[in-house]
């Protein structure tokens, strides 16, 4: 979870002039702004491509969505890497991107992430909104088509998975086309990055 909003900005402006975004923590406005500003930086820069590196659990699908639609106007190609966790609209993300790595041992997983039924979502069918159910059926049914789509893997798999919240290790990604390769070792950017957030936050 990012705290410090400003650093974080700063540090990724800095790695997007070297082809790298940071996609870390929660899909939130503020992730929103940093990775779709670095995106436009590095178009502006006239960079062909990119690397993504995720370490989300995922977050608001609304964010993803702008994201997603900042990659696919930029004309970039993207490479999304895995250096932690990519879960829910994290691993939404990296499915947008060309190729797709992900470091060794690493986790992904495909869920419903927003598309579940909440307290409020609950409230609204027992007062007899049935709007409720359709919309969450008709993301859900548009998010497992977009990733079948990607990788293959059938619509049922991808429900199972879903159901039981399926972690997969890097490894096991690889196996069910999730990811294009796994590797050992993270760019060296990240390192820096980890190293310059961790600094910032034993100082507050």
């Amino acid at each position: 979870m990012i705290k410090d909003w400003k650093t974080f900005r700063d540090m990724a402006l800095e790695l997007a002039k070297k082809g790298f975004i940071p996609v870390y923590g929660d899909f939130c406005v503020e992730l929103e702004e940093v990775v779709t500003e670095c995106i436009f930086l590095a178009q502006k820069q006239g960079m062909k491509s990119v690397t993504l590196l995720i370490n989300s659990n995922g977050g608001q699908n609304d964010c993803f969505t702008a994201i997603r639609a900042a990659m696919l106007q930029s004309g970039i190609e993207f490479t999304g890497f895995v250096m932690a966790r990519a879960r829910s609209n994290g691993f939404r993300v990296l499915q947008v991107c060309k190729i797709r790595k992900a470091l060794s041992n690493s986790e992904l997983m495909f869920h419903w992430g927003q598309y579940r039924l909440e307290n409020n979502e609950l409230s609204a069918i027992m007062e007899g909104h049935d709007w409720v159910l359709e919309h969450v059926r008709s993301g859900r049914l548009t998010m497992i088509q977009e990733v079948s789509d990607r990788t293959g893997v059938s619509v049922d798999d991808l429900r199972q998975y879903a159901l039981f919240e399926r972690n997969f290790s890097a490894e096991e990604a690889l196996k069910v086309k999730f990811v294009d390769e796994v590797v050992k070792d993270p760019p060296i950017p990240t390192q820096q990055l980890d190293e310059q957030l961790d600094q910032k936050e034993s100082e507050k």
